[in-house]
């Protein structure tokens, strides 16, 4: 992509408006609802499972201190088929994304674009994330 840096694991670093470019390969998920029972309250565990795979993808190519300041993040999800909604797959991204440490609390975000990309050219599921500094237009 024209502008962007890219560090030793491949990911935009910022230069111009682009701060960071990152491309998860798992299936997106959507933010799971606590399950409460008489002994207490849980996550599921496939939701779990999702999350710690996708911190562990960010990490491994996400190795700076957090961004400060306020941020666009623009989700792209690219999948055969789709059964969550858009806002519950953005919002187990962004848990995720503040779990990896990619910004310190997903209040930083002041605009949020997400699609849902889907057909039969993408086998393989994934999901592609920018974040960019946050300016007023």
């Amino acid at each position: 992509m024209v502008g962007v840096e890219r560090n030793q694991t491949g990911v935009g670093l910022m230069k111009g408006n682009v701060m960071i470019e990152l491309t998860i390969n798992l299936k997106p998920c959507a933010k799971a609802r606590p399950r409460v029972t008489r002994w207490g309250c849980y996550m599921p565990k496939a939701y779990n499972l999702w999350r710690a795979a996708f911190v562990a993808e960010v990490k491994r190519q996400w190795d700076q201190p957090p961004i400060d300041g306020a941020i666009n993040v623009n989700i792209g999800f690219f999948c055969t088929s789709h059964r969550p909604d858009v806002d519950n797959s953005a919002g187990a991204c962004l848990d995720a994304l503040q779990d990896a440490g990619v910004f310190a609390n997903d209040r930083a975000v002041k605009r949020l674009v997400a699609h849902i990309y889907e057909g039969k050219a993408y086998k393989e599921p994934y999901i592609q994330i920018r974040i960019t500094p946050f300016l007023l237009d």
